[in-house]
């Protein structure tokens, strides 16, 4: 019996890190009247292999929705084109403000915020047990009245009426607390042989238990290339870093995420590179980019043509400097709020377009 109830302990914690939620999700049920079915000893740990596989795959291709001014229900407001749903990684930044409107409930595994979610009156939005929410430091929720909850669960991490919940900070269904780490820089940087070597620092860590980094040529899908791992208990500054020796050409996207030793996960803010080649010549840096100016490599500068525009299609006017023959400097005309923007260029018969991210 006791060997049982083990069994069942391991397949409650793997349920959970799929981010499954036990009240809200059918899979659950499903999972476990076949785990319960298996009279089997050994096809009972084949099936828990196989779960411990289908969520190394789940992590390791999250997609991340990020947001522009907007309805959370709106897909407009989100970069992935569609409301965040189960195996994304829902992102508010920073100067970026979402509002909540009606009695919503997610799937959304993750929520990162640096700008601001806003509920009206007797508004909620409903994640699932196993949600996270990372509130970091100039991040808040706020607005509302005593009817209006952001909710992990059963647990209203969040009730409108009084003062914001603000950053830094991380919510779970067992409540608010600081976050496991503390993130002073992380960077890439395109080494001579095209290799990109990648950085990073924290001043504090709490219960990590290792470090993911996934690569992508857009900031939509990235895929993992390594995992790191993390000092688990520090409260002096620690350096990290990793060259990837096999970044392809073009636009590279990096995402530093901390897996917890609970298995809680904590994203950070993407960085990009880019790994010249003449047969793609186009690419955006440095990205993310903050709202003056930023550099765009073209074939050739003189007739290259851009177009940007917002994430819901609006255009943006801008001024071009051309720094070299393949280097153009873009001047928006506007001062662009924080968010995702698109960049199309076109140039010697080719059309590419870039996801830039303004800070």
């Amino acid at each position: 019996m006791s060997s049982f109830v083990f069994d069942n302990n391991i397949i409650v914690t793997l349920l959970l890190f799929f981010n499954l939620s036990v009240t809200q999700d059918l899979s659950w049920i499903i999972l476990s009247i076949v785990y319960i079915l298996i009279n089997n000893y050994f096809m009972k740990k084949l099936f828990i292999f196989f779960l411990i596989y289908c969520f190394t795959v789940n992590l390791a291709n999250a997609e991340i929705c990020t947001a522009s001014n907007g309805s959370w229900s709106n897909a407009g407001t989100w970069s992935c084109g569609r409301v965040p749903t189960a195996g994304d990684i829902a992102v508010i930044p920073v100067n970026i403000t979402v509002t909540v409107a009606g009695n919503l409930s997610s799937t959304v595994p993750t929520l990162n915020i640096s700008g601001t979610l806003s509920f009206g009156n007797g508004d909620k939005l409903n994640l699932p047990t196993t949600a996270v929410v990372n509130i970091y430091s100039g991040g808040q929720v706020s607005g509302g009245n005593g009817g209006s909850t952001l909710s992990v669960g059963a647990v209203a991490v969040y009730t409108g009426g009084g003062i914001p919940l603000s950053g830094p900070t991380t919510c779970t269904a067992g409540g608010c607390g600081a976050l496991p780490v503390s993130l002073v820089s992380f960077k890439a940087i395109l080494n001579n042989d095209q290799s990109v070597l990648l950085n990073w620092e924290t001043v504090s860590e709490k219960d990590s238990r290792y470090f993911l980094l996934n690569r992508g040529n857009s900031l939509d899908v990235l895929h993992e290339i390594t995992r790191i791992d993390a000092a688990g208990q520090s409260t002096t500054r620690k350096s990290y870093s990793f060259t990837d020796i096999k970044a392809p050409l073009g636009t590279n996207y990096y995402q530093l995420s901390e897996v917890a030793n609970n298995g809680i996960v904590q994203s950070f803010r993407p960085v990009s590179v880019v790994v010249e080649d003449p047969n793609a010549p186009f690419g955006v840096f440095s990205n993310p980019s903050d709202n003056k100016s930023f550099r765009v490599k073209v074939e050739n500068a003189e007739s290259a043509i851009l177009s940007l525009f917002t994430a819901n299609g609006r255009a943006i006017t801008f001024k071009i400097t051309e720094e070299s023959e393949t280097v153009v400097i873009v001047h928006p005309i506007e001062n662009l709020a924080s968010g995702v923007y698109l960049l199309n260029v076109k140039n010697n018969g080719t059309e590419r377009t870039h996801k830039i991210v303004i800070e």
